[in-house]
């Protein structure tokens, strides 16, 4: 079974997995929040689980607001259900009841993570299999760059750790919310660069762009991706290749996430690039789920 696309999606689907575990099996809301989590409540990991599921909550909020009005005060109305399933602040967790939410206000998130897919268009199949090869590769680029603060470069990793293990967790809360905590990630790099242009934090801002081009679910080749990172960061191309950083940037990326060898071949167009698309399809013929 494929991981949620949506965050909407993933909240559904946790609310549900809760509420027929309280229904079906008679479990208190404690019990069966342990049993999703897969941790004793008070552990750090029920803690780092549970706080995830009101994040994805937060990205819902942020989801709805991009509706037109009439769509969104329909769905508004069931926001306080929503937030009340997550943390049940009349009720104690340990005592017995039916379930965490009514079935209305369930569907109703189902409905709008069904409105949030459509208005978002298709994904990137490869999505996982790229965000986990990247984020292995960054954690050594944020190493092995020099001239980045001690408080910065720990901030940097402790946000890619998190990444990766949003990413050990993408069945329960979905391909999206992984997605968005890379744009932070990325946004916060380029704050940071910007801050001290004369560091490495420049290339670990590229890498992070070619990553998210990468994520397109309309790859194009490799020159087209290095067309819009120089674009957004307004780069020129060196005069010699060895000196274009976005150009090595780039393909370094490119080629950790796709495994494959970028020269010229049979399916390479006329200056010799493969389209990233088929090389992801050749090298990962199934996605995660």
């Amino acid at each position: 079974m494929a991981p949620p696309t949506s965050s909407a999606r993933a909240l559904h689907d946790l609310l549900d997995d809760v509420n027929g575990r309280i229904a079906n099996n008679k479990k208190t809301g404690q019990n069966a929040w342990v049993d999703v989590a897969g941790a004793p409540l008070e552990s750090s990991e029920f803690v780092d689980f549970h706080t995830e599921a009101v994040a994805l909550l937060r990205e819902v909020l942020d989801a709805l607001s991009t509706l037109p009005t009439g769509s969104r005060g329909r769905f508004a109305r069931y926001v306080p259900a929503w937030w009340n399933a997550l943390i049940q602040p009349t009720k104690h967790w340990g005592a017995d009841y039916a379930k965490l939410i009514d079935q209305p206000s369930l569907d109703m998130l189902g409905s709008l993570a069904d409105v949030v897919e459509v208005q978002s268009g298709p994904s990137n199949p490869h999505t996982v299999e790229i965000l986990k090869k990247s984020v292995d590769q960054l954690l050594r680029d944020v190493d092995a760059t020099p001239d980045i603060p001690d408080a910065v470069r720990a901030q940097i990793r402790a946000d890619l750790n998190h990444i990766a293990w949003l990413l050990g967790h993408v069945d329960t809360f979905g391909v999206q919310h992984a997605v968005a905590e890379v744009e932070k990630v990325a946004g916060r790099v380029v704050a940071e660069a910007v801050k001290r242009p004369k560091s490495g934090l420049k290339e670990l801002a590229l890498g992070l762009a070619a990553v998210l081009a990468l994520l397109a679910p309309a790859t194009e080749n490799l020159e087209t991706i290095v067309g819009n990172v120089r674009s957004v960061f307004g780069i020129e191309a060196a005069t010699s290749p060895q000196q274009d950083l976005v150009q090595s940037t780039v393909v370094q990326v490119y080629d950790q996430c796709t495994t494959k060898e970028l020269t010229a071949g049979p399916a390479a167009d006329g200056n010799g690039h493969v389209p990233a698309e088929q090389l992801l399809e050749e090298e990962a013929p199934s996605h995660a789920g």
